[in-house]
């Protein structure tokens, strides 16, 4: 599902990254037949500015069940989960290319906050 957005990750990867998250996160499915189509992750996180928050890590839904409301029941259950563990607040960040995306969380009522640019620097050396 993760290569259907650009991400090509392995289970591997994804199960081993899942592993090393801190803090009060969680991923949560959504099946079919006993067959994964959709996940999302949420953690809740006390920003320094910001304060305390949840946050949607991750949500993709196979590209063959789009269009039944299983991103937006995903989105649903975590809100609640995030609710559960007292934040008052969520976010999501979602690339600006992706314009589906963005009317899909419009639907959902989220609404933009700020544009910005990320500036990461792909290879730091101890030096």
């Amino acid at each position: 599902m993760f290569a259907q957005l650009g991400y090509p990750n392995d289970a591997a990867t994804i199960e081993r990254r899942l592993h090393s998250w801190t803090g009060d996160s969680s991923v949560l499915l959504a099946s079919i037949d006993e067959r994964v189509v959709g996940l999302i992750a949420v953690h809740v996180s006390e920003h320094l500015l910001d304060g305390e928050m949840a946050e949607i890590a991750a949500l993709v839904v196979d590209d063959g069940t789009r269009g039944r409301r299983i991103g937006a029941r995903l989105v649903h259950a975590a809100e609640t989960w995030a609710i559960e563990r007292g934040a008052r607040r969520i976010r999501v960040r979602s690339n600006v290319i992706r314009a589906d995306a963005h009317r899909f969380y419009e639907r959902e009522q989220y609404a933009p906050v700020k544009d910005q640019r990320v500036f990461e620097k792909r290879s730091i050396e101890k030096g």
